[in-house]
């Protein structure tokens, strides 16, 4: 059975991503931590980008944000 991916949520608050990384998108101006990515579920890795909210949100203290439930 094939899961259905939703490449324009975010893996962890599952709202709307707004990559748009085909040009000019918000994700190739911001740092995105190592650590955060090792969160992402294997089956979304590289296939569902970060929203923004939830890089600065992890960013700003990264224990409060796995704290909140953000990993899914």
């Amino acid at each position: 059975m094939s899961q259905n991916i939703d490449n324009k949520s975010c893996p962890f608050c599952l709202k709307d991503n707004q990559c748009d990384v085909a040009n000019s998108c918000w994700c190739k101006v911001i740092k995105i931590p190592a650590q955060l990515l090792t969160l992402v579920p294997a089956e979304l890795a590289n296939k569902s980008c970060i929203c923004n909210a939830c890089v600065i949100s992890f960013n700003n203290d990264p224990d409060l944000f796995l704290k909140r439930g953000k990993v899914q």
